[in-house]
């Protein structure tokens, strides 16, 4: 008696073409979730960042006795710490605007040329969106918003030796268009982080 003799059915080159699509989609959507991923991965760390160049500004200001100051450079990655000059006494505050005047220069920079903590970035594909920032003890305070366009260094955000600072707000933005926000209040130096929500999100 003959054994029957099965012949093994091979892929057609349809099925094999279907496959490679299968493993070409489930690869792409990989990308996806770890570009993701490592973008959120960097947006954490830039907002670390800056939580820690506050720390380090309240604590050299207490320790120092010196005003000192935070600005960053908007739609750019770069951010900085200054010495702010002596506070003049006079008539800004009067005005009940609570801008003080040597707080800011012509260029809406912090004044005073002392650089000595250096100049940092963000990590790549995290950037300054726009500063808002007042003097939190001023009655009628207004933000100090200077011109907040893209390559022009924001308005500065001062810590003073008392333990206090200006009012605050951050945002920064990914490649991907998401945006957190960073707020500190300036009685307690406290800081609040928050997510900003797109249009398509709401």
């Amino acid at each position: 008696m003959n054994t029957p003799i099965y012949q093994r059915r091979g892929f057609t080159l349809i099925e094999l073409l279907l496959v490679m699509a299968l493993l070409v989609i489930i690869s792409g959507f990989a990308v996806i979730a770890l570009q993701g991923s490592l973008l959120r991965s960097k947006m954490t760390k830039g907002v670390s960042q800056v939580r820690t160049a506050w720390s380090d500004a309240r604590r050299e200001s207490v320790e120092g006795g010196d005003r000192i100051a935070f600005t960053c450079m908007l739609g750019g990655r770069e951010f900085r710490l200054t010495k702010v000059g002596n506070v003049q006494p006079a008539d800004a505050q009067a005005a009940g605007t609570g801008v003080v005047a040597s707080d800011v220069d012509g260029t809406g920079n912090a004044s005073g040329n002392d650089d000595a903590f250096g100049t940092k970035e963000l990590p790549e594909g995290v950037k300054f969106v726009s500063v808002t920032a007042c003097p939190s003890k001023t009655v009628g305070a207004v933000a100090l918003n200077g011109v907040q366009e893209e390559g022009t260094w924001s308005s500065p955000v001062v810590f003073s030796p008392d333990g206090t600072s200006y009012d605050a707000v951050v945002v920064f933005a990914s490649d991907s268009g998401k945006q957190t926000q960073l707020a500190l209040r300036g009685l307690t130096c406290t800081v609040e982080e928050s997510n900003i929500l797109s249009p398509g999100e709401l």
